[in-house]
């Protein structure tokens, strides 16, 4: 069975006549014969991760089934010399997974002392100080030659307790700078006033914004319509995003396996988005409302990563969020500079965030990351980078438009399948 949308109601009614195995073996051997990829920049996605993705997504093939054929294709096009595709690094989806579990309380302080090292600087910017982890994030200027300091940097931090955490950098940058954070174990005292780094003492301040958090239940849709609005919403820059042009290959499975009627609402939506990302009209009237808003402010909405060693304005959040279908959030830090700005997040379970790039994978829809302020602005995020387990990961997520200079306000919206969570951060105060 399938849901149709009549007005609000999602109800049942029954999948029409489809073979959805042979449609996406037919789907592969097409691939196969069309030779090299067509298209441009379309990073790891093909025509066979797409379908595959699209018929899980509507329950209209197991999970298994997709990942094995699509497996099969995959290979095949990387043995024929094509780029495109990542055979070897093919992931396994995770399909449908247990709930998260909600965070203890973490403390997150602000630094923005600078440490003078024999090969260069290092910014402490702000230090999340959790009962089983520490993590402090960094900006880091090399001038050593050959740029040896990072690649070798891997200092010793204590506390007032008397604890030393070795640590180890994960982040990137290159001559403008690195950005990144010191990680290690045991964990630093999460109450500690002051920690040492390279033998400079570095104060911690506390001072949190007061911030609200709600859950919101969004319109009911079916799942055809999540996945096609998800698809979107979760492009971004690196090897796995949708480039526009795949979507009339995802509507047409959807259509197909009678997912989703071709005059469905959701169709028109991302077909408007798909044109403006492409920069033909960004004024179509089934251009959604938030769309129009990131689109008239920028042609790409996804901001990509900046390896500056501005480590912009720090904002301690330090809110976790109440269950958004079945995954949880910690908001950590709020960091706004000129070209983007950009929140520091705790996901758990992990999967929610999402494959984060590495290579093609079928099934396990994660959240999308949308923010307004106070002045009707939107804003999309995309992940930047992420580290941690099935369980629990630990990301960047990166915002585009920058955000407006007048705004006082900002709402940030990790957004599920049902319901999606609003964390009001208070901005005005921060820039005097």
């Amino acid at each position: 069975m399938l849901l149709d949308r009549s007005g609000r109601a999602c109800n049942a009614r029954p999948m029409a006549a489809f073979d959805a195995e042979l449609y996406l073996r037919l789907a592969g051997e097409a691939m196969i014969l069309e030779g090299p990829n067509p298209r441009q920049n379309v990073g790891w996605s093909s025509p066979t991760t797409d379908a595959a993705s699209a018929l899980v997504a509507v329950d209209a093939l197991p999970l298994e089934t997709a990942e094995t054929i699509t497996r099969d294709y995959e290979i095949a096009m990387s043995l024929r010399g094509d780029q495109r595709s990542r055979g070897a690094m093919f992931r396994v989806g995770r399909g449908p997974q247990p709930s998260g579990t909600p965070f203890p309380p973490a403390r997150v302080a602000v630094s923005g002392q600078t440490v003078e090292t024999s090969w260069g600087s290092i910014t402490v910017h702000h230090v999340l100080l959790g009962d089983t982890s520490t993590a402090m994030h960094i900006t880091a200027t090399d001038r050593s030659p050959g740029g040896f300091g990072m690649r070798n940097i891997a200092p010793v931090v204590r506390d007032d307790r008397g604890t030393a955490m070795p640590t180890f950098f994960s982040g990137g940058g290159g001559s403008n700078g690195y950005r990144g954070e010191l990680s290690g174990a045991p964990a630093l005292s999460p109450s500690t006033a002051w920690i040492e780094l390279d033998g400079t003492r570095i104060d911690l301040r506390d001072n949190p914004v007061q911030v609200e958090v709600r859950i919101e239940e969004l319109e009911p849709s079916t799942p055809a319509e999540r996945h096609l609005r998800q698809l979107l919403a979760s492009s971004g820059p690196g090897p796995r995003f949708a480039n526009p042009d795949s979507i009339e290959d995802v509507i047409s499975v959807l259509v197909a396996c009678g997912a989703i009627q071709p005059e469905d609402r959701a169709i028109k939506e991302v077909r408007a988005v798909g044109s403006a990302m492409q920069g033909r009209n960004a004024t179509d009237p089934d251009l959604p409302p938030r769309w129009r808003s990131v689109m008239s402010r920028s042609r790409n909405p996804f901001p990509g990563y900046h390896d500056s060693n501005d480590g912009g304005r720090t904002i301690v959040v330090g809110a976790a969020t109440p269950a958004i279908d079945g995954a949880y959030v910690r908001v950590d830090a709020l960091i706004v500079s000129a070209q983007a700005f950009a929140v520091e997040v705790a996901v758990s379970p992990g999967h929610a965030l999402g494959p984060g790039g590495w290579g093609p994978v079928v099934g396990g829809e994660s959240l999308s990351w949308w923010a307004e302020d106070d002045r009707g602005n939107h804003y999309l995020g995309t992940m930047t980078g992420s580290s941690g387990s099935d369980d629990y990961c630990r990301s960047t997520v990166q915002f585009g438009p920058p955000l407006d200079p007048a705004a006082e306000l900002l709402m940030l919206q990790p957004t599920g399948s049902a319901h999606r969570a609003v964390v009001t951060i208070p901005i005005g105060e921060e820039r005097a």
